[in-house]
């Protein structure tokens, strides 16, 4: 039996370029962050302490962090992006859901929040967790993202 070699591969550079390109996602950008002022984190704390846990990992939270990062991650693959475009897109996914669980009492984990008391209804005028004066929505909702650290 005779073998006969592939012809018409010529995109091997460019397919070992992207696969660099990915690697490189991957390897030198170790994590990404929002960015929140002080008085937000201790909040978002404080709640968690009190059964508020907004910012807790769901399938859901993972699904839509994953999914940006893969995204993006295809975006380097292809030289539309830098390196750091998956952290970034990741960051972006999370403060995006976590500025939804805010405005919606907590969407994806409301059922696991502790609720809240008559008198803390009364006090505030509405039921919504995690919502007094808005405040915490907004900063959020605006939080800016960072690559935690990029390597030359």
């Amino acid at each position: 039996m005779a073998v006969v070699p592939i012809r018409g591969l010529t995109r091997l550079t460019e397919i070992n370029k992207a696969a660099a390109l990915a690697m490189a996602a991957i390897g030198r950008v170790p994590g990404a962050a929002i960015v929140l002022p002080n008085d937000a984190l201790l909040k978002l704390r404080w709640l968690e302490r009190g059964g508020r846990d907004f910012r807790e990992v769901t399938n859901v939270m993972k699904s839509e962090v994953n999914d940006a990062f893969v995204d993006a991650l295809r975006l380097v693959a292809r030289g539309k992006a830098p390196v750091s475009a998956p952290w970034k897109a990741a960051a972006e996914a999370y403060r995006d859901r976590l500025a939804t669980r805010l405005a919606t009492s907590g969407g994806d984990v409301k059922s696991r929040l502790r609720k809240l008391r008559p008198s803390t209804i009364r006090r505030k005028g509405h039921s919504r967790i995690g919502v007094d004066s808005g405040l915490l929505l907004k900063q959020v909702s605006t939080a800016a993202t960072r690559v935690t650290r990029e390597n030359a």
